[in-house]
This record gives C-alpha cells, structure tokens and sequence, in this order.
C-alpha cells in the first residue's frame, strides 16, 4: 500500500521525518522496504533511516552481505551494540520486560506428523555426514532446526559447489524446506498446512527429493 502511495505522491514526503526498520538482516536490493526507502530519500535528503537487527550472525551469510544490506538501506554507519556492554546491560535492567508466557499442547496428529518430520530430518543429516566435503560429524538433529546449521553446511560447501553432486545439492535445500515445514505445522491452520506440505511435495518430486521416499 505505501509503495503506491509514494509513487503515486498521496503522501506527502516532506512532512515522513525517517523510516525506523527492523529485522535488518532480512533486506535485499529487490524488496519492498528496499524501494520504499530509494523513493523516500529520492525525494527527501534529510529525514532518517534506521535499521535494526538483532541476528549477527545472519550477516556472515553470502559474500558481502553487510556491504548489500547498507547499502539497500541507504545507510552509511554501522554500530555493534553487544548486550555485556555497559550503556546495553543499565537501559535493559532499566526496562525489564514482563514476560507472559502460554504454551498450546499439540494434539495427537500434529505430535505424530512432528515426530516424521523431525526423523526426516535426521535422516538427510546422516547422509550429509557421509559427504567429505562437509564437517558435520558431531551434529544431530537438535542442530538442524536452526538456520545456522544451513549457513554452517553451506559456508562449507560454497568455496566447491561447482563440484559438490546433485545428490548433496538437494540434501542441503531439503534441509531447509524440512524446517520450514516444521515451523509451518504450529504456525499454520490444518488446511494451510497441508496446501503448503502438497505444493511442497509437488515440487521435490519434480526434484527428485530423496526425503519423499522415507518411510516416516
């Protein structure tokens, strides 16, 4: 909605005082905040742009990717505010949070199509073990739920991926898919699930996913 808004001058840009955007670390030269923020200083020279971004980590992926997200964003400085320095720990301990937690049992189906995905999933781990290209020896399956066991295979594999085989292409983008999928299964309603999980196995099976075979 702002896109055309901006585009088509319905706001006025003058009195837009500065964008504030947060998860940082999600931003490309292609998305949308990316061109909001290139009509916005196009036409506005003075008002602020800040980005924030709280998964480090996330900037080691690919080849420059703090110079690309910057300059995305229009930014010129970069800070490091770790949580032990002092200024981060007195404004935290200033503004404790009040933490409400609620936790939502998962019923019997949910539970059993949890338990497949999460076997799935450290099957294609035992098999990327077996590649020698790759260091994963003492990872489990606990380590590929997170988005930095991808980044880990992937930084490994990268320098030679011209010579890595098909076969250990797919393991490494099935990884992802799979974590997806479960993260999918609380997120998503039961019929959004499944359209995503049959839209999902359309596709690897095109790709000649070995995880679809698995008998989970």
């Amino acid at each position: 909605v702002m896109v055309m808004d901006l585009l088509y001058k319905r706001i006025p840009q003058f009195l837009i005082k500065g964008f504030v955007v947060c998860h940082a670390h999600r931003v490309t030269e292609t998305c949308k905040e990316a061109f909001i923020l290139r009509l916005f200083r196009q036409s506005n020279k003075q008002g602020f742009i800040k980005a924030f971004s709280d998964v480090p980590e996330a900037f080691n992926a690919g080849f420059g990717k703090v110079e690309k997200v910057m300059k995305a964003l229009f930014l010129k400085k970069l800070y490091l505010w770790p949580r032990f320095r002092d200024r981060v720990q007195r404004c935290l301990e200033q503004h404790a949070p009040d933490v409400v937690e609620l936790h939502q049992d998962l019923t019997d189906s949910m539970k059993q199509i949890q338990d497949s995905i999460v076997e799935i999933l450290e099957a294609c781990i035992e098999e990327l073990k077996k590649v020698a290209l790759i260091d994963i020896g003492d990872s489990t399956v606990d380590d590929g739920l997170f988005p930095e066991f991808d980044s880990l295979v992937r930084s490994q594999l990268e320098p030679v991926w011209h010579k890595v085989g098909a076969k250990t292409k797919q393991l490494v983008y099935d990884l992802t898919s799979l974590r997806k999928l479960l993260g999918y299964l609380t997120r998503f309603d039961c019929v959004t699930f499944w359209r995503n999980l049959e839209s999902l196995r359309a596709t690897e099976l095109g790709q000649h996913s070995s995880w679809l075979f698995i008998n989970a």
